[in-house]
């Protein structure tokens, strides 16, 4: 009896939701993004520079929208808003808030925050897109969130498969 339970601890376990094998799902999702993920550009085009400020995130609860007021611009969710400096900026911090980030460097230079601001949203919108086509099959809305959880902290990371 004891050989049967070492046996059986040495499998590993497959984590599934309803059916669907959360690791495989995730690992197809991440060959079809291929190696340009959101996580890698802001590794290599953000992280590597000296002149960045961190800001806290909040986690999104609706739709995320950015106003121009008095005092600049504001991107607001629900009650959560953070003041930006630019547009520049609350378009940036909107493109990690949807990714689910909880804190970001932001360059300062903003020259430079506008050069790599539409390349990040482009890599954004496909980054999206692939998710989207794969989830798009689940009828599960909580699943499909998991997933699309589960996905986004694999992009963010950069990794190229589910472990």
């Amino acid at each position: 009896m004891k050989a049967r339970l070492e046996k059986a601890r040495s499998f590993s376990r497959r984590r599934t939701r309803e059916g669907i094998d959360i690791d495989l799902f995730t690992k197809i999702v991440m060959e079809k993004i291929g190696g340009e993920t959101l996580g890698k550009f802001y590794r290599e085009r953000i992280l590597n520079r000296k002149d960045l400020k961190a800001m806290t995130l909040f986690k999104p609860r609706g739709e995320i929208t950015i106003e121009h007021g008095l005092f600049g611009y504001r991107i607001l969710s629900g009650r959560d808003y953070i003041e930006c400096d630019s547009e520049e900026e609350a378009r940036y911090l909107k493109v990690f808030i949807e990714a689910g980030m909880n804190e970001v460097e932001v360059p300062k230079d903003r020259c430079y925050l506008r050069t790599v601001l539409s390349e990040l949203e482009v890599l954004k919108r496909k980054n999206d897109e692939i998710v989207d086509i794969y989830l798009s099959s689940i009828s599960s809305k909580k699943i499909r969130e998991k997933l699309r959880h589960e996905i986004w902290q694999k992009i963010m990371r950069g990794d190229q498969s589910a472990d």
